[in-house]
């Protein structure tokens, strides 16, 4: 029962405009030290993984909300991650993935 209500939490956390897209992971992100990201609702924030099963790219966007803090919409800073879940390269809310092909971000 709590792996659903965590599921149910997280989905009001994120939606996507392309329904050819899938979402294989999304949980928090590991606690860093190094910055302090006390401006974002999702604390050290969110690690998401969206896979494109599809032979065509596909572009999508990510519609974040915050209701912890009253925000039906909330626009984090997105990054492309790595396994380790290091922040890489500033990216927008909007995005083209490659024909069967994962794409990890940071949302904080």
């Amino acid at each position: 029962m709590k792996l659903i209500k965590l599921f149910l939490v997280f989905a009001l956390l994120l939606q996507l405009d392309n329904e050819n897209i899938s979402i294989t992971r999304l949980k928090p992100a590991r606690t860093e030290k190094a910055f302090d990201v006390s401006e974002s609702p999702y604390g050290q924030g969110l690690i998401v993984r969206l896979y494109n099963p599809t032979d065509k790219p596909q572009k999508v966007s990510l519609t974040f909300s915050a209701p912890q803090i009253n925000k039906d919409i909330y626009e984090p800073a997105l990054y492309c991650s790595n396994p380790l879940e290091d922040r890489l390269e500033k990216i927008p809310l909007t995005l083209v993935i490659d024909p069967f092909d994962f794409i990890t971000l940071r949302a904080e």
